[in-house]
């Protein structure tokens, strides 16, 4: 019988950090062979360090077998705009399938965003694989932001999260009566704290410090008040005097085509990243 082989896609430590605590609490069956592929999404890729790359990855590394890079497979496309085009998908499965040594092997695909890639390019490529989705924030309590194919949607096992709204239940894939499990609070708990002690050690926030909005949030178009709590929150729970939130990625001009012009964040000034939950 051929052994299995898990592959488990993440793009921040959040998502390495989900996916651990989601493995101490059972919620994947036995596999003979655990691999972390790391996808990094940030705008050049080649200007900072990958996920697995930043301090506190080393302990979190411990529950995988092998690391891979899917930016190496795929070089020179960028993770967050290539899928494979249809005639070349039995092509590029063979390929990987050599390439990280999964021979004849069973394979199951744990993803994030499965809507978008590089999550919905993976699917693409391991055609029949199934699919285990892990939440990546809060957008899962929304829809499944874009339609996506049956021979996609209907492989999806499971939709793992975090209860970070108590009571709610995500309605990502609900199209698809895909399941939903929770992950265990106190595992996830365990985690970030390993990560945090394997991390350098910052010193505590003063008067005018500042925090830095990516993803979804700096889109979201804040009220000064609303940042201002957002920093307080920030600052371990101590408040900050005079202190600043600021976007990582303000004044980036919109682009003319698709949702970008209807983004709240690209309305307000406070700009947005391609990874905004709109702008995908």
């Amino acid at each position: 019988m051929a052994r299995t082989t898990q592959l488990f896609c993440v793009s921040s430590l959040y998502g390495v950090a989900t996916l651990a605590a989601a493995i101490e609490s059972d919620c994947f069956a036995e596999a003979e062979r655990r691999v972390l592929l790391v996808a990094d999404v940030s705008a050049v890729p080649e200007a900072g360090p990958a996920p697995d790359a930043i301090p506190g990855f080393a302990p979190l590394r411990d529950h995988f077998d092998e690391v891979l890079s899917w930016n190496e497979a795929i070089r020179p496309f960028h993770p967050a705009a290539w899928t494979p085009r249809a005639e070349d998908v039995p092509l590029l499965e063979r390929h990987l399938r050599r390439l990280w040594r999964l021979g004849d092997d069973r394979v199951e695909l744990v993803l994030e965003s499965l809507a978008v890639p590089p999550a919905l390019a993976i699917a693409q490529v391991f055609t029949g694989a199934p699919v285990h989705v892990y939440a990546d924030g809060v957008r899962s309590y929304g829809p499944t932001r874009r339609k996506l194919d049956p021979l996609v949607g209907t492989r999806v096992r499971q939709v793992l999260h975090l209860e970070l709204v108590p009571g709610l239940t995500p309605l990502v894939l609900r199209e698809f009566d895909v399941p939903v499990r929770v992950v265990a609070a106190d595992a996830f708990r365990r985690a970030v704290g390993e990560l945090a002690e394997a991390g350098p050690e910052l010193p505590s926030p003063g008067a005018g410090s500042a925090m830095l909005l990516g993803q979804c949030l700096s889109a979201q178009g804040f009220s000064p008040s609303g940042r201002r709590r957002i920093c307080m929150c920030g600052c371990c729970g101590r408040r900050s005097s005079g202190g600043t939130v600021r976007s990582s990625s303000s004044r980036i001009p919109p682009r003319r085509s698709g949702t970008a012009a209807r983004c709240p964040g690209r309305r307000s000034g406070w700009g947005c990243r391609s990874v905004c939950s709109m702008c995908r």
